[in-house]
C-alpha cells in the first residue's frame, strides 16, 4: 500500500531540513514522519498530534518535489595548489588497561 506524501518539514532528531510527512491510504489513518538522513520515524497516534504534525510542514503538497542532494561536493581546481594533510599526533605512551569494554590508566 502506498504513502501519500503531505508535505516535508524539519527532522528534530537530526535537523534535516526535508524530512517527509506521508500518510497512508485508506480511512482512519494518520500522517507519521520519516528522515531519510538519519532514519528515524515518527507515528502521530492521536487525532491532535496528527494536527500538530501537519502544522509543522514547511514545504505544502504543492510544492513538494524530490529532495535536493544532500551534500554538493566540488571538484578541486587544477590551477589551485593542494592542501597537505597535517601530521596526526602519536598516541600518548602511557599504559592503560581495558576494564569492561572502557579504556582507564593503568
Amino acid at each position: 500500500m502506498a504513502s501519500k506524501m503531505l508535505g516535508r518539514t524539519a527532522c528534530p532528531e537530526c535537523g534535516f531540513a526535508h524530512a517527509h510527512v506521508k500518510q497512508k491510504e485508506g480511512e482512519n489513518t494518520k500522517a507519521y514522519r520519516y528522515c531519510p538522513d538519519c532514519g528515524s520515524q515518527y507515528y502521530a497516534r492521536s487525532q491532535a498530534q496528527h494536527d500538530k504534525l501537519i502544522g509543522k510542514l514547511c514545504h505544502p503538497p504543492a510544492v513538494v518535489q524530490e529532495a535536493p542532494s544532500a551534500v554538493m561536493v566540488p571538484t578541486p581546481d587544477p590551477s589551485q595548489p593542494q592542501a597537505t594533510e597535517k601530521a596526526v599526533a602519536a598516541p600518548e605512551t602511557a599504559s592503560f588497561k581495558i576494564i569492561l569494554g572502557a579504556r582507564v590508566p593503568a
